[in-house]
């Protein structure tokens, strides 16, 4: 092989490599499942507490760290790929949605 043509190949397997590399930043964004705690201090799936107050909530933990997300609807919420795989995160993120929607709602006084 030609010292030119391995020149050629060698900058084509770096244009190569920078382009996976770049394109691994980027992660799609998926459908938001609550993660939960069970009473066996697993981390659970439980898709059956999202309203839309627990998105609303939730949009704004997101936003607060930075997240990439996005509201198709008002019980459908977007995360990226990354963070759905990320369970002991999500579970962070779902935590304290939940604990916004708790101090949001008034409380009778004794």
């Amino acid at each position: 092989m030609s010292r030119g043509l391995r020149f050629s190949v060698k900058i084509g397997l770096l244009g190569l490599m920078l382009s996976a590399l770049f394109l691994g930043w980027r992660s799609p964004l998926v459908e938001y499942v609550p993660v939960e705690m069970d009473n066996r201090q697993n981390l659970v799936a439980s898709p059956v507490n999202v309203t839309p107050t627990h998105l609303d909530h939730l949009e704004r933990v997101l936003s607060d760290y930075g997240q990439p997300h996005n509201r198709v609807s008002p019980t459908k919420l977007l995360i990226s790929l990354r963070l759905r795989a990320d369970q002991d995160l999500l579970w962070n993120f779902t935590t304290k949605a939940n604990e916004s929607e708790k101090l949001a709602t008034p409380t009778a006084m004794p």
